[in-house]
């Protein structure tokens, strides 16, 4: 007798458990939880290896229209609005409608965060600026730096037309900058180059 009542005291123990939503067993938060939406949008873009623009690859054509431009519209405007230095965009857009469209999308698991590397592009001139962007699992915005522009709503308006090549290696990014002062089709005036070292929070130095 004294064998059954153990037994029932431990099923009805194990009822109110298991009924009870604040019970023992949900009250521990997963180590592992992220921002599933943004980890479902980034990675399909999550490239582990190098990534090499062609330095030579730098005529008018590569300018025009948007090339391999992000599909995703929901991530475009994910990654404008989350991104300080793409603000003066964002609120233009606004006013205007969805006037800019992000290609060449390139981004690298860092430790615990996503470095991204993309190329914005205006519609009226087909401009382009070159915006790298650090992201921890959830998406928040760690760091940011627009390593190129020729666009006046991000503070570059001096009529020269800037066209850009990089290359990645691992933890260094290399920058080449061509300054045009004929539109996009016109001779080289000087080039640029830039050498940045990924820390291994995405900071560059």
């Amino acid at each position: 007798m004294k064998t059954n009542s153990t037994y029932l005291f431990i099923w009805l123990i194990g009822i109110l458990l298991l009924s009870n939503p604040t019970s023992i067993f949900a009250s521990t938060a997963s180590p592992t939880t992220y921002d599933s939406s943004f980890h479902a949008m980034i990675a399909p873009y999550i490239n582990n290896g190098t990534e090499k623009i062609c330095i030579n690859d730098t005529s008018v054509y590569e300018n025009m229209a948007f090339p391999n431009g992000v599909s995703d519209l929901a991530f475009q405007s994910y990654l404008k609005t989350h991104n300080k230095q793409l603000n003066p965009i964002v609120l233009f857009e606004k006013d205007h409608g969805l006037c800019y469209r992000i290609s060449n999308l390139v981004v690298l698991k860092n430790t615990d965060c996503y470095v991204c590397l993309f190329y914005i592009n205006a519609a009226w001139d087909f401009s382009r600026s070159l915006v790298y962007a650090v992201y921890d699992w959830s998406g928040k915005e760690l760091y940011s730096k627009l390593l190129s522009s020729e666009d006046r709503l991000l503070g570059y308006n001096d009529g020269v037309y800037r066209q850009t090549a990089y290359y990645l290696d691992s933890n260094l990014l290399s920058l080449w900058i061509y300054c045009r002062y004929i539109h996009y089709d016109g001779p080289i005036a000087k080039t640029e180059h830039c050498q940045y070292r990924i820390a291994d929070d995405g900071v560059l130095h």
